[in-house]
């Protein structure tokens, strides 16, 4: 497939690239195309086994600027240095920046001397197939001559125990001089002056069970003729060609859960994966329906502006080094780009959002082929599992003896579908009176007079997730003849049959009571007073038994204070609710002092009770 493809497409498999700039020369083979080449397979090929260096550019480990060190045989690491044909360990020379005359690293910050101590051979091993077609490069400069060069031995092919030797034969002091070229080994030997960087690359194919493949360069020849300096190499490479491997990944902001109306990031990675750069990178990604517009669409976490354009339900953003409004950049081998976008989830429950991407890019090396990659499909179903925000407090306003106002803050769920009204007084349990509501409030026209209630209102959205709720009270209107305690028989100690009106643990009607009280409950519209028919003792008798009844452990005092006005004797009715009972009551608060009316000792049996039919008002304790 290789051969085919090589003949298809004209590689030249190695010529010289004339011409030098800025101190740097070229030596190099290239492919040769027409126009655009669509080569999937190629993507294939490269993204099957992808080989690429490590430390190809000698940046670790970082010494200090315009400096040098002797790492030791393993201290540019993962590559290797020994004694040429040896196993025995020696040390390259790293420099960073400027570190003798005005030779300065070719690629990066720092660069290897091969001779950094002795001379040596410096190698790495890869894992390869059989039948790769692997590209390698480096630039190489000699050190102390401009005019004897340095020369480096470049030695491709199986792994052996001991390091690469020096290769015997005639070689050039000018031109690369390949030595061995017999389908399992490649060996070559470059020369370079101190005057400038070469950069020198070529293609190799990996034999027939081959699996493991290194990498040497060996000290040839020292053109100072100094063993323990020359030949300075950077920028090493040596691999497959590139291969943009894909990733994607949904996720909600501010959220675990898919939830119609929340918002979703998009997330694609692109990785190259391969030996060589990828060129006119250009990463496409279908719009999912069960989304909004796409918004906040990044790169490597910075706005894409202009590198994005959205159009045809087709996000295409342009990524790499030198990308702009119009091409793709280049992403170098181990390079890592991230795309992520936003979008509002506008699916419904069940739907699934989906994404597909595909990336398309050139390969550096060989101008006019492009490749395509398609990512796997990464999808998440639309779900509700989390309750809306609750809403407010429910505000309860009697607006008559038989109707009752409720309103309330909305809650601030963006998936809000509609509200539920739940209701109890005295006795009973909780009940839904209103669902579906889709305002902020509500009223209830199926209460009685004189009558307390508590209300909850609940925040649904449509998966059927309930919000909590606080409580709100409410108390209807009196009627006309409600809650009246009249005197009977004018006698000052009076019993009270069971009927409207019925006042319990009154004195029994067999004996007399010297200080019992008369008091009225007189009904008015949205306002009930307990006014005091005369100021003897303030205190309504409970247990007759009592001799002294202000003191008497079971006595309910309404106010032991001498009224001096019409605040002390004015008690106005409000329902209140009992978390532990779960009901709704009335009580009498004093509009003076602020106690509510009901028994002074906490004994059950003590407690005041005012019934209207089959109602019971069980007052709080002073």
């Amino acid at each position: 497939m290789i051969k085919k493809l090589a003949a298809a497409l004209g590689i030249v498999v190695f010529f010289v690239l004339a011409g030098t700039a800025a101190g740097y020369a070229y030596w190099s083979a290239s492919v040769s195309t027409t126009g655009s080449v669509q080569v999937a397979d190629l993507a294939a090929m490269n993204c099957a086994n992808p080989v690429s260096l490590v430390n190809g550019d000698f940046e670790t480990p970082v010494i200090a600027n315009n400096n040098w060190s002797h790492p030791g045989s393993t201290g540019v690491a993962p590559w290797v240095t020994v004694r040429p044909g040896t196993q025995t360990a020696t040390s390259p020379e790293i420099w960073r920046g400027n570190v003798t005359g005005s030779i300065t690293p070719a690629s990066g910050a720092q660069n290897i001397e091969i001779n950094g101590t002795e001379a040596a051979t410096f190698y790495q091993n890869v894992s390869t197939a059989p039948g790769q077609v692997l590209e390698w490069g480096f630039w190489h400069r000699g050190r102390d001559s401009a005019s004897n060069p340095d020369k480096v031995q470049l030695t491709i092919g199986p792994s052996t125990a001991n390091g690469a030797g020096v290769q015997g034969g005639t070689t050039s002091n000018t031109n690369p001089t390949t030595l061995v070229n017999d389908g399992t080994r490649l060996v070559i030997v470059f020369p370079t002056t101190n005057t400038a960087w070469k950069y020198y690359s070529g293609t190799y194919t990996v034999p027939a069970g081959q699996t493991t493949t290194r990498i040497s360069f060996t000290s040839h020849t020292q053109g100072g003729g100094n063993a323990s300096q020359g030949n300075l190499i950077d920028g090493v490479t040596f691999g497959s060609g590139p291969c943009l491997n894909l990733g994607s990944a949904i996720a909600r902001v501010g959220g675990t859960q898919f939830e119609p109306g929340t918002t979703a990031r998009v997330t694609t990675t692109i990785t190259n994966v391969g030996g060589r750069t990828a060129g006119s990178s250009v990463l496409t990604l279908p719009l999912p329906t069960t989304l909004g517009t796409p918004s906040n669409i990044q790169i490597n976490g910075a706005a894409a502006g202009v590198q994005s354009t959205t159009a045809g339900g087709m996000l295409t953003v342009r990524i790499g080094t030198g990308a702009n409004g119009s091409v793709g950049g280049s992403i170098a081998g181990g390079g890592v780009v991230t795309v992520t976008y936003d979008a509002t989830i506008t699916g419904a429950l069940g739907q699934t959002i989906a994404t597909t991407p595909t990336v398309s890019y050139g390969d550096t090396a060989n101008p006019g082929i492009v490749m395509t990659r398609t990512g796997s499909t990464v999808s998440v179903t639309i779900v509700d599992t989390t309750p809306p925000v609750a809403p407010g407090q429910p505000t309860v306003t009697p607006t008559g003896t038989t109707s009752m106002n409720i309103s309330w803050a909305a809650s601030s769920s963006p998936d809000l579908h509609h509200y539920e009204v739940q209701r109890v007084s005295s006795t009973g349990t909780w009940a839904t009176v209103a669902n579906n509501v889709t305002g902020t409030s509500w009223t209830d026209t199926g209460v009685t007079a004189g009558q307390a209630y508590a209300y909850r209102i609940v925040a649904k959205d449509a998966a059927g997730n309930a919000s909590t709720s606080a409580v709100g009270t409410g108390l209807t209107h009196f009627g006309s003849s409600q809650y009246r305690i009249a005197w009977m028989n004018g006698t000052t100690a009076v019993c009270v049959d069971v009927e409207n009106g019925e006042l319990r643990n009154v004195p029994s009607c067999a004996g007399a009571a010297p200080n019992t009280q008369r008091w009225t409950f007189s009904a008015t519209t949205g306002d009930t007073r307990v006014v005091s028919v005369s100021n003897t003792s303030q205190v309504w008798l409970q247990d007759y038994a009592c001799t002294f009844v202000i003191f008497c452990g079971y006595s309910a005092a309404v106010d032991v204070a001498t009224p001096s006005g019409s605040d002390y004797a004015d008690w106005t009715p409000e329902a209140y609710y009992d978390s532990t009972s779960g009901n709704a009551f009335v009580r009498f608060k004093n509009a003076g002092s602020g106690s509510y009316l009901g028994a002074t000792n906490a004994n059950a049996n003590a407690q005041l009770n005012v019934s209207q039919t089959t109602r019971n008002f069980v007052l709080t304790a002073l």
